[in-house]
């Protein structure tokens, strides 16, 4: 056990990632330091595991002889560690690691960090002693982003067995890059809308997820897109994409201010009083701070224009509406015309201050005379 702390020692002052001491830590609690032999004829066996930590960890372990070839999707301008252990009941003389393309791996001399292809770590022996397991470490370096690289570990035992892992093959794949952004405040006549946009690259899956907008995940298909959605209070919008290496998040806090409710300038009847069979002009102008729809029943019009008049000509005593929406907030006026029939009976009825008993008395309504 001394010797294996010696070497323990060693490692963490040297070693290439934290997550790699906690390994070697690890393995510290169950090593027992053991006599060296040259008798045994069993190999020691061997496992070599790459990881990386990059939002989540990932790792992946060959181990020999009961693995075969494996393949590791990687990062390549992150941190990738690797980490041989050997177990010999009769304790590992060495460990060798070999980069076969595509990369160096980094170890330390004293102070100075090397990169190298091919290099053999040996155990620590004291008094005839060593340790049933033996680990070696350090971290990788691709020759190129778009190469693959290939390591591979040997182990040793002191009577010369040798033991061979399964081949890793390191795939460097891009990070998950995104941007998530929303627009200014789109107003509507009925509602308001906002537009979320984003651009993502290298993901494999991508959602959005915005409890007042979609009630599930929205899954983005596209992975260039934009998307506009109704807004009537604040609302949070995360954006999630990830692929097999790297995971991005980002979340945008949109607040939203209902606006005020359009005001009716002008709504009015020119005459409002007419005889039977004459036309009125309705007229009316609205302010508002976005797109306003105007709507004045029954059937005079239903559009955008916010200031405009129309000729009705009512058949008889007519209520008309006018109903302005903007961002949903409506504003309502009421305007009556009220129409007089062009001939009524007029038996002792005054009409206009004066006494009449004419029996059939008719007006056109515009020139005043009667008949």
């Amino acid at each position: 056990m001394d010797a294996f702390k010696k070497y323990l020692t060693v490692t963490i002052a040297n070693g290439p990632a934290w997550s790699l001491i906690l390994l070697l830590i690890g393995l510290a609690t169950g090593c027992e330091t053991v006599e060296i032999s040259t008798g045994d004829s069993e190999p020691a066996s061997l496992s070599l595991s790459v990881f990386q930590s990059i939002g989540k960890f990932t790792i992946v372990t060959a181990n020999s002889p009961s693995t075969e070839d494996l393949e590791f999707e990687v990062a390549p301008d992150e941190t990738i560690s690797f980490l041989a252990v050997a177990f010999d009941p009769n304790g590992p003389k060495s460990i060798r690691i070999r980069v076969i393309s595509g990369g160096q791996f980094e170890i330390h001399d004293g102070d100075d960090a090397l990169l190298v292809t091919d290099h053999t770590f040996n155990s620590v022996v004291v008094d005839g002693t060593t340790t049933d397991r033996f680990a070696a470490g350090g971290s990788c370096k691709f020759d190129s982003p778009d190469e693959n690289m290939i390591i591979q570990a040997e182990a040793e035992d002191f009577a010369g067995n040798i033991s061979i892992s399964p081949r890793i093959t390191l795939i460097p794949k891009n990070k998950v890059t995104a941007t998530f952004t929303h627009s200014e405040i789109i107003r509507g006549e009925l509602s308001d809308r906002v537009g979320l946009d984003w651009q993502i690259e290298n993901a494999e899956t991508a959602s959005i997820v915005a409890p007042l907008v979609f009630p599930a995940p929205f899954i983005i298909r596209h992975m260039t897109d934009g998307w506009n959605v109704v807004i009537y209070q604040n609302i949070t919008a995360t954006l999630v994409a990830e692929n097999s290496v790297s995971r991005v998040r980002i979340t945008l806090n949109i607040n939203y201010s209902k606006p005020d409710a359009p005001e009716i300038l002008t709504f009015s009847t020119d005459p409002s009083i007419i005889v039977e069979g004459n036309s009125s002009t309705i007229r009316w102008s609205v302010r508002a701070g976005g797109p306003t729809l105007v709507n004045i029943e029954p059937g005079v019009y239903d559009g955008y224009d916010r200031e405009g008049s129309r000729t009705v000509t009512p058949r008889s005593t007519q209520n008309y509406t006018l109903t302005a929406i903007a961002s949903g907030n409506p504003t309502v006026q009421n305007r009556e015309i009220t129409v007089l029939p062009r001939c009524w009976n007029t038996p002792n009825r005054e009409v206009w201050g004066a006494r009449l008993n004419i029996g059939v008395s008719c007006w056109d309504g515009v020139s005043g005379i009667w008949s």
